[in-house]
């Protein structure tokens, strides 16, 4: 709910050099964690951060509401999700599947939510294989 109200989250960023956001990063070396708050503390970076999780709601509102606008996605799309992600569940996953109309692949990886931390090499390996399969124009 905190990340929903205006300037709750930022204010939490900001206070004690992040240090309420720290414990959240369990798979990154402490270098890591001070570039992630450096790079959240430059300008405006905090309110954009905030305002991806608020948007990510209206994922919530479709799933409870089956009337809620839910647009369709047609450009090709990559989900490289870890099954023991605690923030992205499995239901998420598996209602995708019908809004995708462009090409969708999920590559299932015996991770957590820190995918590029965790599983370095299968994040490489399967953005690379997408990316060449369908470059940028």
């Amino acid at each position: 709910q905190m990340l929903l109200t205006e300037g709750a989250p930022e204010a939490m960023i900001a206070q004690n050099d992040g240090a309420a956001l720290r414990p959240i990063y369990t798979h990154s070396p402490a270098e890591q964690v001070d570039e992630y708050i450096a790079v959240l503390s430059r300008p405006g970076a905090k309110k954009a951060a905030a305002s991806w999780y608020r948007a990510s709601r209206a994922h919530r509102r479709s799933i409870e509401d089956p009337d809620a606008p839910f647009g369709d996605v047609a450009v090709p799309t990559l989900l490289i999700w870890g099954n023991a992600d605690a923030y992205v569940r499995r239901m998420s996953v598996d209602l995708a599947p019908p809004y995708m109309k462009g090409d969708y692949r999920v590559v299932e990886a015996a991770v957590g939510h820190w995918l590029a931390q965790e599983a370095p090499e299968t994040v490489e390996h399967e953005l690379l294989a997408h990316l060449r399969t369908h470059p940028l124009r």
